[in-house]
């Protein structure tokens, strides 16, 4: 007698290393992206007004701008 089984890849739970793995990364990419963010504001505060204007953004809003994909305020 054969036995067949079948599984889709759905059906499949991730195994604990698997999800640890995952929650890991997650922190590490969560990490870079607040550095990115981080040294983009740093980048904007060092411009002037003039260049500020050239980007189209306000000094007052540089946070914002930074952040508008996050945050749609």
């Amino acid at each position: 007698m054969a036995y067949l089984a079948t599984h889709e890849l759905s059906d499949l739970k991730p195994s604990v290393a698997a999800r640890v793995w995952s929650v890991i990364t997650g922190f590490f990419e969560s990490v870079l992206e607040a550095q990115g963010r981080s040294a983009a504001v740093t980048r904007l505060q060092n411009m002037t007004d003039a260049q500020l204007a050239a980007e189209g953004v306000r000094r007052d809003d540089i946070v914002r701008y930074v952040f508008r994909d996050i945050y749609h305020v």
